[in-house]
C-alpha cells in the first residue's frame, strides 16, 4: 500500500480487502447457478460504505447475459456495445483487440475484479489507460507494498491476458476464502481444477534490475571507443601566436603534417621568415592534443569532456535501440491489426457472397415451387373442366332418351304407330300376286 491516500479514498486494512473482494465475489457468482452472465464488478467508486460498516456495491447496469462473439455479431457492433458500458482501464485484451476474434465471456469480469483488486490495494490501476500494456498483461507491484506475497498472486492470476488461462469465478473464490480462512461457499459446477501454485507478479525493483542488466549488456556490446591522443614532448616556443580551442573537441584518428608549436602557441604564420604548411580545417585541434603533456590541465579537461561525449553517445543508442524496439513492436501490432481487419472484411465479404448465393437459390427454388404449384392447379382446372363436361353431356344423353320415352308411351304416338303398321300391312296385302 501506498504511503500516501489520495483525496476521497478510505485507507482499509487486508481484512477489509479480503472482506470487499469476497463480496464481488458474491455478487458476480449470483446467477452462476442458472446462467452463464456478466456482473461487470463495479469500479472502485462504486463500492460505498454505509454506516454499519457494511460494503455496498451499486451501479449493476450493465450486468447481462450475452457472449459477445465479434466476429459473428460484427467488430463495430461490439466495438459501440464495449464502450457503452464499459471503461477502457477495467477492459480485458480481448475486448481491446477485437479482431482477435476471442469471444468476451465472463472471463472478462474477472480480468475487471483484477483491476479493482489492484486498485484497492495500490490506489492506482495496474495499466492505466495503456491499450499495449493491457493486451501484454505487464504491470508491476510496488516494492513498499503491505500486503502479502499470496494477495500479489492471487492478482497476477486475475489479469492473465489470455481468457483460456483466466480463472473462473469459482477458481478465484476458493483463493479469495483461503487467505480470509473461510470454507468457499460457490460451488464447482464445472469441476475447475485448483492450480497447485499462482504465478507471481514483478515488483518495481525487479523491473529496475533487469533494465539495468540489459542496458548494460547493451554497453558491453559497444565497448570503448578509442581515441588518438598520444604524450609527446614539448616543442620549443616558435612564437608567441596561441591557437583559441573550441567547447566541444572531439579527437579523431587523422594524420598530418605538424609545426613545431609550444604549450599554447601555433606555428609562425606565411612570411615570418619560416616555413609553415596550411592547417586543414579540423585538424588544428587535433596537432593541439599531440602537443600536450599528461598532466597538462587542458588534456585532463579534454579527456574528462571526451568521455562525457562517449558517455552521452553510448546513452544514445541506447535510447535509439530501445525506441527502435518500441517502433518495431508497434509496427508489429499495427501490421497485425490490419491483417486482422483484412482478414475480418475477407470474412465478411464471403459471408455476404455466400448469403446472396443461398438467397439467389432460395429465389430460384421459390419460382420453381410456384411454377409447379401453377401447373398443378392448371391440370386440376382443366380435369374439372372435362369432368364437368362429360356430366354435362350425360345429362343431356339422359334427357334425350327420357323424352324418347315419354313419347313412346304417349297415347298419340302409339296411334300413329299402329296407323303406320295398318297401312303397312294394306300394302302388302294389294300388292301380293295372285295364286
Amino acid at each position: 500500500m501506498m504511503s500516501s491516500v489520495p483525496p476521497g479514498c478510505i485507507l482499509v486494512n487486508p481484512d477489509d480487502l479480503v472482506q470487499v473482494h469476497q463480496n464481488l465475489l458474491r455478487c458476480s457468482s449470483v446467477h452462476y447457478d442458472v446462467e452463464d452472465r456478466h456482473v461487470f464488478p463495479p469500479q472502485v467508486e462504486n463500492i460505498l460504505l454505509n454506516d454499519q460498516g457494511n460494503y455496498v456495491l451499486c451501479d449493476f447496469g450493465s450486468s447481462t447475459h450475452k457472449t459477445l462473439l465479434p466476429h459473428k455479431d460484427g467488430v463495430t457492433a461490439v466495438e459501440d456495445e464495449i464502450k457503452k458500458y464499459t471503461t477502457l482501464s477495467y477492459r480485458a485484451p480481448e475486448m481491446i483487440n477485437l479482431y482477435a476474434g476471442k469471444a468476451i465471456t465472463t472471463k472478462a469480469d474477472i480480468w475487471a475484479l483484477g483491476c479493482l483488486l489492484y486498485k484497492l490495494c495500490f490506489f492506482a490501476l495496474p495499466f492505466g489507460e495503456s491499450q499495449v500494456a493491457i493486451c501484454d498483461g505487464t504491470f508491476i507491484v510496488p516494492d513498499n507494498s503491505k500486503f502479502s506475497s499470496k494477495l500479489h498472486c492471487l492478482i497476477r492470476y486475475l489479469l492473465d491476458p489470455e481468457p483460456e488461462n483466466r480463472p473462473d469465478i469459482y477458481q478465484v473464490s476458493y483463493f479469495a476464502f483461503q487467505l480470509a480462512g473461510k470454507d468457499c461457499p460457490v460451488p464447482n459446477l464445472f469441476n475447475s481444477p485448483i492450480p497447485t501454485s499462482l504465478p507471481e507478479p514483478l515488483t518495481a525493483s525487479e523491473v529496475a534490475a533487469r533494465r539495468s542488466i540489459t542496458k548494460a549488456r547493451i554497453t558491453d556490446d559497444v565497448g570503448p571507443t578509442e581515441t588518438s591522443i598520444a604524450p609527446r614532448q614539448r616543442p620549443k616556443a616558435a612564437n608567441s601566436n596561441v591557437l583559441p580551442l573550441a567547447n566541444t573537441v572531439t579527437p579523431a584518428n587523422m594524420t598530418g603534417p605538424s609545426a613545431p608549436v609550444s604549450n599554447g602557441q601555433r606555428a609562425p604564420t606565411p612570411g615570418s621568415g619560416t616555413p609553415s604548411v596550411q592547417p586543414q580545417p579540423g585538424s588544428q585541434q587535433h596537432r593541439v592534443l599531440q602537443q600536450l603533456q599528461p598532466g597538462d590541465l587542458r588534456l585532463q579537461q579534454l579527456q574528462q569532456q571526451q568521455q562525457q561525449q562517449q558517455q552521452a553517445a553510448v546513452q544514445q543508442q541506447h535510447a535509439n535501440a530501445q525506441q527502435l524496439q518500441y517502433l518495431q513492436y508497434q509496427q508489429a501490432v499495427q501490421q497485425s491489426l490490419q491483417l486482422q481487419q483484412q482478414q475480418h472484411h475477407q470474412a465478411l465479404q464471403q459471408q455476404h457472397h455466400q448469403a446472396l448465393q443461398q438467397q439467389h437459390h432460395q429465389a430460384l427454388q421459390q419460382q420453381h415451387h410456384q411454377a409447379l404449384q401453377q401447373h398443378q392447379a392448371l391440370q386440376q382446372q382443366q380435369h374439372h373442366q372435362a369432368l364437368q363436361q362429360q356430366h354435362h353431356e350425360a345429362l343431356q344423353q339422359q334427357h334425350h332418351q327420357a323424352q324418347q320415352q315419354q313419347l313412346m308411351m304417349h297415347p298419340l304416338y302409339q296411334q300413329q304407330v299402329a296407323q303406320a303398321q295398318y297401312a303397312a300391312m294394306v300394302s302388302c296385302v294389294r300388292h301380293r300376286p295372285s295364286i
